[in-house]
């Protein structure tokens, strides 16, 4: 079967979020049908095109600045149509999909993400969108937490017209795919169905430290990203200290040597932020603990997926835990608040058992619920159903 991929991202390299999916199920769909790839692009994403040709039988890109992307947004303000999908309205990219489908014998269009739904429209074929995450859902949950005024008043006004339109998808598609079932029940479609993320990376030996090392993970552009580090350092990680305990602090990920300097210079260089790291599995690995202090967002946490795949053992807020299927002293440590961080955190310091046995069956629930052939295997179900 031939079938039109839409991606506002580049798929590669899979690094974050918004790539990793994508990328994995156009790697796994690729082994059975044509994929023709149509997406926005960088121009640091040139310089991968020939890793995207090995799985797709023809990969065009629009190119698409940060500029360009704000323009659009602000214009989508007065339009009616929300920011997110109009931040992406482009007529090169109308233009591209009107010509692949005039060229090539395109059985199914696969959207990805809300903002290319758009592109989909008044083409009368089987048409399926994986929206990943419902921002709708995500920008309730940000509501507690969010003090920024512009962040609240952007939250009030396209609020509602996310959910207008993430609800409609649901008429204008035959499958809405999603993340989490958590996503899936808010939004309360008749067609969504849930496809779970996967995790995939090169194990390597991990290394004996000298020091108990708890480390986070994860894009501070993000919003509940920055908000679980900085909650954990001002909150936590300055009673631990004060304790005595032999612990150090990693934070990794792109953007996080923007967080403040002044954290690591007050913990004696017991935090150490080390910015965007290329193999995000090896360096987890090296870690004693993996923190995950999430309390607002929406869909999975890839940051447990992965750290599991590492074979470290993770502690996290209810929030974050629910969506892995996480249960306390089980499969993950759950802390309710700080207090309990700093138990918990004592208790997997002192307990190397107690670490190894909660790491096996992670591994359990991760090869049981979580594999990206999977999931792809779901959504190959469903197309076959639709052509």
């Amino acid at each position: 079967m031939n079938i039109l991929m839409l991606s506002p991202v580049f798929p590669f390299p899979p690094d974050d979020g918004d790539r990793l999916r994508i990328f994995y199920f156009l790697k796994q769909l690729s082994k059975k049908h044509d994929i023709y790839l149509a997406c926005f692009s960088a121009p640091q994403d040139e310089k991968h095109v020939d890793e995207l040709k090995k799985y797709c039988a023809g990969v065009s890109c629009i190119p698409m600045t940060k500029a360009e992307i704000f323009t659009k947004a602000i214009e989508s303000v007065f339009s009616g149509m929300p920011v997110n999908a109009g931040a992406y309205k482009n007529k090169k990219m109308r233009r591209l999909v009107a010509s692949i489908m005039h060229i090539k014998k395109i059985d199914l269009i696969f959207a990805y993400r809300m903002r290319m739904a758009q592109y989909a429209e008044g083409i009368e074929i089987p048409k399926v969108i994986d929206i990943v995450d419902s921002l709708a859902f995500y920008n309730q949950n940000r509501k507690e937490f969010e003090k920024n005024i512009f962040s609240r008043i952007y939250m009030a006004v396209d609020g509602p017209r996310i959910l207008k339109y993430e609800k409609a998808l649901s008429e204008k598609f035959k499958y809405v795919f999603i993340n989490s079932e958590q996503d899936r029940d808010f939004l309360n479609g008749k067609n969504i169905i849930v496809v779970p993320n996967g995790a995939e990376g090169l194990k390597t030996k991990k290394k004996k430290n000298m020091v108990f090392t708890a480390g986070f993970f994860g894009n501070m552009a993000y919003p509940p990203n920055r908000d679980a580090v900085l909650y954990f350092i001002k909150n936590i990680w300055k009673k631990l200290l004060n304790s005595g305990d032999n612990i150090k602090l990693i934070i990794a990920g792109k953007g996080s040597e923007s967080l403040n300097p002044a954290f690591a210079k007050a913990s004696a260089g017991k935090i150490e932020i080390k910015g965007y790291v290329d193999d995000i599995v090896k360096e987890i690995s090296s870690w004693d603990l993996s923190l995950v202090p999430v309390r607002y967002g929406a869909g999975r946490q890839n940051k447990i997926l992965l750290s599991w795949l590492a074979s470290v053992p993770v502690l996290a807020t209810p929030f974050a835990a629910a969506g892995v299927y996480g249960k306390d002293i089980q499969n993950i440590l759950i802390a309710q608040n700080e207090d309990e961080f700093i138990k918990k955190i004592a208790l997997i310091k002192d307990n190397p058992k107690l670490a190894k046995k909660i790491t096996a069956a992670a591994t359990k629930t991760l090869k049981k619920n979580f594999d990206w052939k999977k999931s792809a295997g779901i959504i190959e179900k469903y197309i076959r159903k639709i052509t």
